[in-house]
């Protein structure tokens, strides 16, 4: 009997480790998705509404190189981004050949991140995994005929727990998806929690070519974009080339509050 009770005791123990394991996990993943929603749900919002008259945002061109040191971009001015009326204006400058040029656009137009569409078709379970958590999402297909022919087949991916949570969206087959919810990025000195997107798209330039966007958004910046990526690559027999040709980088070098915001 005691010999019985020595061989069982090993197989209790796996057993009660399996399980407080699952319990750790399932706490884990309430958490991420608790942090994935509240990050999303701030970035779904108007990115300069509620930003006082004052705020400026810089943001710098950076000229990336490839590994021969030659230059994949070029040199651009800084935009400098103000709210020039809260909740009203915004104004976009950039000094050109030593003239600035601004251009004025209206906060209420700007718009946060993409929310689900209004759902015309039942949804069918899906999984999606971000930061090695696999979440649980409700995946929608939506096809609508264009003229002349063919069709536009729309897919979305939102949180199964959270329908309002959009986390991927694809337009006959391009598209973006959230990659990461747990980046930093420092602005002068200054740490924001980000929330990474990768976009896709194939265009003609020259021969097939691809789009890769990555952006990170962070709710504490004025604007939301921290910074943006966007590298071209060609396609050659149906492969995208292992290096870009081009790309476009673009960083928020500067925030600047007004008194009542610091």
């Amino acid at each position: 009997m005691l010999k019985a009770l020595v061989a069982l005791a090993p197989l209790l123990f796996s057993a009660t480790l399996c399980r407080a394991q699952a319990r750790s996990t399932q706490a884990s993943e309430l958490e991420y998705t608790k942090e994935l929603v509240n990050l999303i749900s701030a970035l779904q919002k108007n990115p300069w509404r509620g930003w006082g008259a004052g705020t400026e945002v810089t943001v710098r061109y950076i000229v990336d190189r490839d590994a021969a040191g030659k230059p994949l971009g070029k040199e651009q001015p800084e935009m400098v981004f103000k709210v020039t009326e809260t909740d009203k204006l915004l104004e976009i400058t950039q000094v050109v050949k030593g003239k600035p040029l601004t251009n004025e656009s209206l906060v209420k137009d700007q718009s946060g991140l993409d929310v689900a569409s209004r759902r015309v078709a039942e949804p069918t379970s899906a999984e999606l995994e971000i930061d090695g958590f696999k979440l649980a999402c409700l995946l929608t297909e939506m096809a609508f005929r264009e003229i002349p022919g063919g069709a536009r087949v729309t897919k979305e991916w939102v949180l199964a727990s959270n329908p309002s949570i959009l986390l991927r969206k694809e337009v006959n087959g391009e598209g973006w998806r959230i990659t990461s919810a747990r980046v930093k990025k420092t602005i002068a000195d200054k740490e924001f929690s980000c929330l990474e997107i990768k976009e896709s798209m194939k265009f003609y330039s020259d021969g097939p070519s691809e789009s890769v966007t990555t952006r990170y958004r962070c709710p504490g910046v004025p604007g939301h974009a921290a910074e943006e990526i966007q590298e071209l690559f060609r396609i050659k027999k149906g492969q995208r080339s292992s290096t870009p040709f081009q790309v476009v980088h673009q960083k928020v070098v500067e925030i600047k509050l007004p008194v009542s915001l610091r």
